[in-house]
């Protein structure tokens, strides 16, 4: 892939112990982290070394070296004084250049925009902050969120880090595309991105990563350049599902500042998962119900029966069909579904 292949040729050479660091996933990071087998400033150093080895990528438009060195050197002094430590203590991440970021240009990959520089921090950003995490950079996007393969950037597509030799350049997916190639990329251990029709999933698919669309108003969108308000979400990028969960949890919650906010507390997924060094038996979903809209049932949706013998039956799913959630009026308004059968 494209990315083995800018490893191979890059002037930057990792160390064995460096490309440990970066195979680990945000939860493992953090566990070593706590062990004390690492330290942020470590964590920090890889990552960027990583991210200056895949910059042909192009899935960064600002750098913020300096800026996550000083979080990340705040971050171990924290640990070392035993104080309180965020859900994210000394994690490198990198978040979408849509997001308003304090002193951190912020161009939403317009020209309009190339030399902005916000005076204050967007809520997430913010809570990012709060929690302890490292601010890597911004990453590249369509220009205004306005696209689904990050073609449309000022600063250049972002690319797909699973391109090959002979499939050619691979679109990263959009918008959020270049959160997507720097995650998959190893280049950091989450990142933010935002979904109005699909930005995150898309760019998670494309590029092999977990991506998370949360409800409406579950995150602030203060502080997020807006596309189009009444759908916009913020979202995130991982390489766990467990990864996504304790980003989720650090952001999400009441923000006076957006009105269209939901009033409730910060989400606690992180709960519900097992400790990465726990011997448990990981999540199971047996008993779990599983809703199937009727106008999902189609011919290009996976059938129940194929699902129940290929060993789903262990896990004794009760498949339940929700009748009528959609009506054709909505298919007709066009939300993403193409058929519905009777």
């Amino acid at each position: 892939t494209l990315s083995v292949m800018l490893a191979s040729t890059a002037k930057t050479v990792l160390s064995t112990r460096e490309r440990t660091l970066l195979k680990l996933t945000l939860s493992e990071a953090l566990q070593w982290l706590n062990d004390e087998k690492t330290t942020s400033v470590e964590l920090t150093q890889t990552s960027l070394k990583q991210m200056e080895r895949m910059e042909p990528l192009n899935a960064f438009i600002t750098k913020s070296s300096e800026v996550a060195l000083a979080q990340a050197r705040k971050s171990d002094q924290k640990r070392q004084n035993g104080e309180k430590l965020g859900l994210l203590e000394g994690i490198p991440l990198a978040v979408k250049d849509i997001f308003c970021t304090s002193g951190i240009r912020t161009t939403c990959a317009s020209r309009v925009l190339k030399d902005f520089i916000p005076g204050y921090d967007s809520t997430v950003a913010s809570k990012l902050k709060k929690n302890g995490a490292v601010l890597l950079g911004k990453t590249n996007m369509d220009e205004f969120a306005m696209g689904s393969g990050n073609l449309h950037s000022h600063f250049g597509a972002a690319i797909n880090p699973w391109s090959t030799a002979t499939s050619g350049l691979r679109v990263a997916g959009g918008s959020s595309g270049g959160s997507a190639a720097a995650v998959s990329s190893l280049s950091c251990y989450g990142a933010l991105g935002t979904d109005t029709g699909g930005s995150v999933r898309l760019p998670a698919a494309y590029c092999g990563v977990y991506g998370f669309k949360p409800s409406y108003g579950r995150i602030s969108r203060y502080g997020m350049i807006s596309y189009a308000s009444s759908l916009d979400t913020a979202g995130v990028l991982t390489r766990s599902v467990r990864d996504a969960a304790v980003v989720l949890d650090s952001i999400s919650g009441e923000d006076v500042q957006d009105s269209t906010c939901l009033r409730l507390a910060p989400t606690d997924l992180l709960s519900s998962f097992p400790s990465p060094s726990s011997s448990s038996p990981q999540l199971s979903l047996r008993g779990m119900r599983i809703g199937i809209p009727r106008v999902c049932h189609c011919s290009f949706v996976l059938p129940f029966e194929f699902m129940r013998t290929q060993k789903f039956d262990q896990l004794t799913l009760c498949c339940s069909l929700i009748k009528g959630i959609l009506r054709r009026r909505t298919i007709r308004r066009g939300v993403g579904f193409v058929g519905e059968r009777d």
